[in-house]
């Protein structure tokens, strides 16, 4: 037996932490319960925090906070901008120890977003219910902790759950120096890339906090770790590591839900594809899971059945960065399962959704929301961004889909690098022609990341710092903002006028349960062929004559979705 190696009786506690979105039963941890149990490991628990009403009181006070403060013609993307904010002030609360600097840094935060600095007494407000935070975090993972008593924790780390990581990790390591502490996560495809300064500055930042962080893929990685077939000395593991076959997609395994009060989220996930076949600019996607694959659509379809016999979810959430490849069989597979399924994904505008006679066969296959990149209606700005598409296929998809009745949710990127004034009054009147074709609209600013966008070489030149190198060390994922027109405050200013512009043509981003109902009744009102609304599908009573579909089901639990469905 090799000395190394960990007994199948080890108890095992896998977490995902506050703060991150979507509120999903976490799929990484699910199938590393899985993938271990059926090689023997059995005394695994998985946890979600991120359903705690506890945190969500936390972020609720703290954004509620923020919304007083911030003068209203400033919110913009409220929740979605300030995401960022949030995050970075729980790392410097974190790390900043010099009171001066940190208020002085907090202020920097909301300004580089918000376009306003809160008084020094409106920081300390909020300090104080980030404090707070950290105080119930730890009473909470005390409790976990006698409970489950476990001698190996898992982390999955996120950009939204870091600064949670780091603060739990140094408390384990102060009050049980012997629990091993392991790391996994998407954040590594991100921020914490392994090419990054962040990574680097990560590693020194953390020193002994992890004994092993695996990046990409883990199920075998973990597995050979528990079985002490690593060596010892590597801390970072990449499947290239391992020696053998790169995982693929029909690897997967059914994710074990067990553990998680699936009352507590609107949805569960699935997928049938990974990764994306386009190299659209500013994305990282390809880059970080490599070619694109296809699942084995029965593979795809059984786990939805299976999992709908199991847990009677009736809507799906798919992980696949873009439909559009599994869509049509994914679809017919769905209508002969002859379930009340319906499902919401990342689809790209292409000729076959210009296609109504398509759209329509995945109305009927269960096809509920559709989440688009639309990101301009300026074709120069489109061509730029390499996506592929045109300014009319747009159109011609959101009138087709809206037509059949599935809600549409249009995603726009403002601020991309050479981006016009008259680019972005040519997207507001996109936004205005096809403005009934809309259930949702939600703007995003341009992101620059350091390492990992498709286009991310040609601007490297012009990159610098948005907060300065004296914060790196409290941030420790450092931000970054391209010096091309438009600059960063001309970025902002659009995005102010972007969201007033949906707002007067009565296009929501609907974020709270209300919002959702009183979009759904705008929906309705404007094609005869709508899905059900939210409340619908959430309390199963509904009859839907486009799929030939009646469900009802008596006592039905609604679920509290009043923080939305990407709450974190």
């Amino acid at each position: 037996m090799n000395k190394n190696m960990v007994s199948e009786n080890t108890r095992i506690l896998m977490m995902q932490l506050p703060f991150w979105a979507p509120l999903i039963p976490p799929q990484g941890i699910a199938r590393l319960k899985t993938y271990l149990n059926m090689n023997g490991y059995n005394n695994v628990v998985t946890i979600d925090a991120n359903v705690e009403t506890q945190f969500k009181n936390i972020y609720e006070d703290y954004f509620n906070h923020a919304k007083e403060y911030i003068p209203d013609e400033l919110h913009g993307n409220f929740y979605d901008n300030g995401h960022d904010v949030f995050r970075l002030h729980l790392m410097a609360h974190l790390n900043c120890k010099v009171e001066k600097d940190y208020i002085h840094l907090a202020g920097l935060l909301f300004d580089s977003i918000y376009l306003y600095i809160p008084s020094n007494q409106e920081i300390i407000n909020l300090n104080k219910i980030i404090d707070s935070f950290y105080t119930k975090l730890e009473t909470y993972f005390l409790s976990l902790m006698k409970e489950y008593d476990p001698e190996i924790i898992g982390f999955s780390l996120h950009s939204g759950n870091f600064p949670a990581t780091i603060f739990l990790s140094e408390l384990v390591r102060k009050i049980r120096p012997d629990t091993k502490i392991i790391l996994g996560g998407s954040m590594f495809a991100g921020e914490l890339r392994q090419e990054t300064p962040d990574f680097e500055m990560f590693i020194k930042r953390t020193g002994n906090l992890f004994d092993k962080i695996f990046i990409g893929l883990s199920e075998r990685a973990l597995y050979k770790y528990l079985r002490g077939e690593l060596p010892e000395d590597k801390k970072v593991i990449c499947q290239e590591d391992l020696n053998e076959k790169i995982m693929t997609i029909n690897s997967f395994v059914k994710p074990d839900l067990s553990d998680f009060d699936l009352s507590k989220y609107s949805t569960i996930a699935s997928y049938t594809s990974l990764s994306c076949t386009n190299e659209c600019s500013f994305c990282n996607e390809k880059s970080f899971w490599g070619e694109y694959q296809k699942r084995d659509l029965s593979l795809a379809v059984n786990e939805i059945v299976k999992s709908y016999e199991e847990y009677k979810p009736g809507y799906f959430f798919m992980l696949d960065v873009m439909l559009n490849h599994t869509i049509d069989d994914f679809s017919k597979a769905i209508i002969e399962t002859k379930l009340p399924i319906y499902y919401d994904g990342y689809l790209r505008v292409s000729e076959d959704s210009c296609d109504y006679e398509k759209c329509m066969t995945w109305r009927q296959g269960g096809l509920y929301r559709v989440r688009m990149g639309l990101e301009s209606g300026s074709q120069k700005l489109l061509d730029d961004m390499k996506k592929g598409i045109t300014v009319e296929q747009s159109k011609q998809t959101l009138h087709n889909l809206a037509k059949v009745g599935i809600k549409t949710t249009g995603y726009f990127v403002i601020g991309h690098p050479g981006e016009t004034e008259e680019d972005f009054i040519k997207t507001l009147n996109f936004i205005e022609e096809s403005k009934d074709n809309f259930w949702q609209i939600e703007p995003h600013v341009f992101n620059y990341m350091h390492t990992g966008q498709n286009s991310g070489d040609i601007w490297s030149e012009n990159r610098s710092l948005i907060y300065p190198e004296k914060y790196n060390e409290h941030l420790i994922c450092t931000r970054w903002k391209i010096d091309l027109e438009p600059n960063r405050n001309t970025v902002f200013e659009r995005l102010l006028r972007f969201v007033k512009h949906c707002d007067k043509l009565g296009i929501k981003n609907p974020y709270y349960s209300y919002e959702k109902y009183n979009a759904d009744l705008r929906w309705k009102r404007l094609h005869k062929n709508a899905v059900p609304s939210t409340l619908e599908l959430d309390s199963h009573n509904f009859t839907d004559t486009v799929r030939g579909i009646e469900d009802r089901i008596e006592a039905a639990i609604i679920k509290d979705d009043s923080n939305g469905d990407f709450a974190f």
